[in-house]
């Protein structure tokens, strides 16, 4: 039985009546420019110490927030690093249930592109893992 599983989703964001609405990528072209959400959702069956979530952003994308910050929200404490190659968790403590970490995009390079991996495992028990993918990000240039 795994102890947490963990699932990648990207979305699209729109405005609609002056409002964000986020929808779910799967086979939709996104233009230079657009702004994307990645979600990892972890789904955590124990109390957890020390796990390291990694994440590739996908290639032709910039992150929106640039800076490292420590993390705390719902019981979950840690670090959160972004790199050149995508987003760091660093997690002292991961309570028992479903945790979701998002963090913002720019578009940035017309081409079809690898959506990233993301890999979650504990520190003291590098066999306790788990990944997902992003999938395929298809960005049209003609609208640039």
């Amino acid at each position: 039985n795994p102890k947490f599983s963990l699932s990648k989703s990207i979305f699209l964001k729109k405005i609609e009546n002056n409002l964000p609405v986020y929808c779910e990528i799967e086979e939709e072209t996104v233009s230079v420019g657009d702004r994307l959400r990645v979600r990892l959702e972890i789904v955590s069956h124990d109390q957890l110490s020390y796990c390291y979530l990694s994440d590739e952003r996908p290639t032709g994308t910039e992150p929106q927030n640039q800076l490292s910050q420590f993390i705390y929200k719902n019981g979950l404490y840690g670090y959160e690093s972004t790199s050149d190659k995508g987003m760091e968790y660093f997690i002292e403590v991961m309570p028992k249930g479903t945790h979701t970490f998002e963090y913002d995009l720019i578009v940035t390079q017309a081409g079809m592109y690898n959506g990233g991996v993301a890999q979650l495992q504990s520190y003291y028990s590098p066999d306790m893992s788990a990944f997902d993918t992003g999938g395929r990000l298809n960005v049209d240039s003609s609208n640039f």
